[in-house]
């Protein structure tokens, strides 16, 4: 999914998402956008919603997977926020809304 934003095209703000399930193995999720700060917050928030209430989370077994994710997000050349790391899956939607946080609080 890509978001356009209506604003200031130099305050626009891209973002790339990937999810890996196991973490490392096969693609789960990968999600590009683009628009404001506040637009990819909604954005990762919304991701954070789905993954929440995926029915492959849901019926994941009582052990849960471990989930790989990258993400990363830059105004121009210069990167706001940077992460890869690898989490259980119900640590993930928390992950997500925190980048979410930081990325609201930007100063773009």
């Amino acid at each position: 999914m890509v978001t356009r934003p209506g604003a200031d095209s130099t305050q626009q703000v891209d973002c790339l998402v990937e999810l890996t399930w196991p973490a490392g193995c096969h693609l789960w999720w990968r999600a590009r956008h683009s628009g404001s700060g506040s637009q990819i917050a909604a954005a990762l928030d919304e991701l954070a919603l789905r993954v929440d209430i995926d029915p492959p989370a849901d019926t994941a077994p009582p052990v849960r997977p471990r989930i790989g994710y990258s993400l990363a997000a830059w105004v121009h050349n210069s990167v706001i926020e940077h992460r890869a790391d690898t989490v259980d899956l119900a640590e993930l939607p928390a992950a997500l809304r925190a980048h979410a946080t930081s990325i609201r609080a930007h100063p773009l």
